[in-house]
This record gives structure tokens, C-alpha cells and sequence, in this order.
């Protein structure tokens, strides 16, 4: 195709249509169009594209890549990025202003210096190795961080709004000065909560209380916990673990090899023994929960358990505790819907199980992909004959078997027989 030819296709695609599907933009040496609005780009891919200085209006772009482009000093207005990818592009004092959207989204190795994003909604982005100042600007709408006290005391680069019931915004920030907490070459994360009311209250400071007492390599540690005066609200530092969700790498369809998938089991065990020393039960643990770091590096990965928002500390090791629902259904241990039996010291047994089956194979012990997980089909399904163990090795079947018993005694007694069986 002759270069004119590429650049009437680019012209007609941003000037006469509202649609672009699986279309190719490389190379191009001038936007020719500086102003593009009202188009949606499907599975597009963008490769060294000079798109700078340029105003994007009303425009979304769905499963597009963009490699080595050159975004700088644009303008984005109401547009939204869902399942992207941004590798090595510039956004050099870009802004990306009214409405923007952010979901499922990996921006790596990218310029974001002096530039502005307000956004309206974020989720799931994985933002790694971008050059960012001091002068870029993040925030959510008008729940930014930039109007609290503590603003004064980290460097923000990045915020999405992940958590739970939009009561939270996560910042990920350095801090401006070394603290007796704080290094200045490490990263931490903000969890920012508002509307805090007496149930949110004691909740936090059950939270507070349990973090303070694990000390684990495979669970994200507290740095301090504080109630901003005056503006109801409270923020949480802890340990930034920098990685994916298992539930994103298991939506994104990612392949772990036999070498991860059993580095990511014996941590998680260890995880779950090192919460057993101290008789802290997490009853939320699902792949929403479990964060892998350095997933490329086989031999770093690094597993984090976060987000104890509903665990309990037992007095005992055989205390249980109410029969409240926490774990979401799917994951939810059978005693706790079984009548006169409640949350133990063996119920994340279960659930880590359910989360580590669907790690290895893909896919969900008992709900298949097209049926409703409900707690009443959930119910059905419990039946350890029904499972398929074939494509896990023998070891690791046999200790997923035995943490998926029905009956909680069945169980690890200690999670420490589990991994001498694997180690």
C-alpha cells in the first residue's frame, strides 16, 4: 500500500466513520487531524503512531494496543480505555479530563511527566517502570488526596478506585522525606476511606489490630493506620505489592506454567500457616485477594494475601465464630452454610483450595463458566466426587482433596503437614 494510500485510510477512518474494527495504525509522521471525537477503536492496534497534540472527544477504545506512540500534549475528554495496553508511548503534559474511564488497563514503560488525569472511574490498571514527577496529577474526581493534610507527606503518581462499595480510593505514593516509617526508595499504598461510620469504625480497628500482629513475607504488612480529623475520613498505609490480582491474570486467560503454578501454591499454604500462628482466620481469601509480583521472573515470584477487612482472631485454635457469610459464593467454605456450624480455623482451608484449583486449571471446581455462581447452585455442586484432578499433579490433588473435605475435622490439623507433602 502506497503512503498516500495509509494516509487517505487514516483520514477516512477519523473524519467518516464511528467505527473502527482491528485497524492498524503505524508509522504514521503527522496526526493530520487534530481534532478526533466520537469513535469507537476495536481491537486496533497503534505502533509508533505520532498522535500528539491532539483532541480526543467522546472516544473509546476497546482491546487496543498501543506501542512506542507518541500521545504528548493531548487533550482526552470523555473518553474511556477498557482492556489496553500502553508500552513505551509519551503522554509528556497530556490531560485526561471530564469522565474519563480506566478498566482493565497495563500502562509499562511510559512517559507520564507533567501530565493531568482527573478520572472518573478506575479499576484494574497495572501501571510499571513509567518515568513520573513530582508534577503529575492523579485523582478521582473530587475524592482526590490532594485536599487532605497528609498530601504534604508522599509524592502521588497513580489512584484507582477499587475497593469494595467505592467507600475507598487506593493511592500509590513515595514519600517526600524518610521517616522512621517511611524510606524514600521504597513505594507504599494508600487505602483512603470516607464516610466512616460507627460499623466501618470498629471494623478498621479489627483490621488494624490484625495486621499489627502478622509479621509474614506473604502478607502485605501495615505501616500505620490514621483517623483524619475534621474530615470523617481514615487511611491506611501499607506495604505497596506491586503485581496482578489472580482474578485479573485468570480473566486475561494467563497461562502459569507448572514452575509458577507450584511456587504460587506453596506460598499461598505458607501464607495461610503464617496466619494459623497467630489463630487469624481471613474468611475473604478468593483470587480477588491473592496478588502475584514478578510473575515473568518464575524463580521471584512473590505471592501477597491482602484485604483483612473480615478477619478474626480466635481465642483459641477450635474457636468458631459466627456464621455470618464474608467469602463470596464460590468460595465460601460448606460449615458456614451447614446448620449449627460456623467459621474455624480450618474454613480458609477450603476456600484457599477452591482459589488454588482454579489457579491450576483454569477454571472453577464446580460452577462452570456459563452458570450463575448463587449460593443455592453453589450448594448443589459440593460434592468432592464431582471434581476433576486429572490435569494437577498427584501431590498437589492430593493436598487440594483433603483441604476441600466437607467435613472441617478432614482437614490439615496443621497446614504444615500439607507442605511437607509438597516440599
Amino acid at each position: 500500500m502506497k503512503k498516500e494510500d495509509k494516509k487517505n485510510m487514516w483520514e477516512d477512518i477519523i473524519t467518516k466513520t464511528d467505527i473502527a474494527d482491528e485497524y492498524i495504525v503505524q508509522n504514521n509522521k503527522q496526526s493530520y487531524s487534530k481534532k478526533i471525537k466520537n469513535i469507537n477503536f476495536k481491537n486496533c492496534i497503534f505502533i509508533n503512531a505520532f498522535l500528539s497534540q491532539t483532541k480526543w472527544k467522546n472516544v473509546k477504545f476497546y482491546h487496543c494496543d498501543f506501542h512506542g506512540c507518541d500521545l504528548g500534549r493531548s487533550v482526552f475528554i470523555q473518553c474511556e480505555f477498557v482492556t489496553c495496553c500502553f508500552f513505551e508511548c509519551y503522554f509528556n503534559e497530556s490531560e485526561f479530563t471530564k469522565n474519563i474511564n480506566f478498566e482493565n488497563c497495563k500502562v509499562i514503560r511510559c512517559c507520564l511527566e507533567n501530565s493531568k488525569f482527573i478520572i472518573k472511574k478506575a479499576s484494574d490498571i497495572y501501571i510499571d517502570k513509567c518515568c513520573c514527577t513530582k508534577d503529575l496529577h492523579i485523582n478521582v474526581d473530587d475524592q482526590n488526596i490532594n485536599t487532605l493534610p497528609i498530601y504534604n507527606d508522599f509524592e502521588e503518581f497513580y489512584v484507582t478506585d477499587m475497593y469494595k462499595g467505592g467507600q475507598a480510593n487506593l493511592y500509590i505514593v513515595k514519600p517526600k522525606y524518610p521517616t522512621p516509617s517511611y524510606s524514600l526508595n521504597k513505594t507504599y499504598a494508600i487505602r483512603l476511606i470516607r464516610n466512616i461510620d460507627k460499623m466501618s469504625l470498629s471494623s478498621l480497628e479489627s483490621e488494624r489490630k490484625i495486621l499489627q500482629k502478622i509479621k509474614s513475607p506473604y502478607v502485605a504488612q501495615l505501616i500505620e493506620m490514621k483517623r483524619i480529623e475534621n474530615y470523617n475520613r481514615f487511611y491506611i498505609v501499607m506495604e505497596y505489592a506491586l503485581g496482578s490480582t489472580l482474578r485479573v491474570l485468570l480473566k486475561r486467560g494467563y497461562d502459569f506454567n507448572n514452575n509458577q503454578k507450584r511456587r504460587i501454591f506453596i506460598q499461598s499454604l505458607k501464607a495461610l500457616r503464617d496466619l494459623s500462628y497467630f489463630n487469624i482466620i481471613h474468611r475473604d481469601i478468593n483470587p480477588n485477594n491473592i496478588i502475584i509480583q514478578q510473575l515473568e521472573e518464575e524463580d521471584r515470584i512473590i505471592l501477597k494475601l491482602i484485604d483483612f477487612g473480615f478477619s478474626k482472631i480466635l481465642e483459641a485454635p477450635k474457636t468458631n465464630v459466627t456464621q455470618l457469610f464474608f467469602t463470596p459464593p464460590g468460595y465460601l467454605p460448606p460449615e458456614v452454610f451447614f446448620e449449627e456450624s460456623n467459621y474455624s480455623i480450618f474454613s480458609d482451608q477450603y476456600s484457599l483450595a477452591i482459589t488454588l484449583y482454579e489457579m491450576w486449571t483454569g477454571k472453577h471446581p464446580f460452577i462452570s463458566e456459563n452458570e450463575p455462581c448463587t449460593l443455592d447452585n453453589y450448594k448443589k455442586k459440593i460434592k468432592i466426587a464431582d471434581i476433576d484432578f486429572n490435569n494437577i499433579e498427584e501431590s498437589y490433588a492430593n493436598v487440594l482433596k483433603k483441604c476441600l473435605s466437607i467435613d472441617p475435622e478432614k482437614r490439615y490439623k496443621n497446614i504444615n503437614e500439607a507442605l511437607k507433602e509438597l516440599l
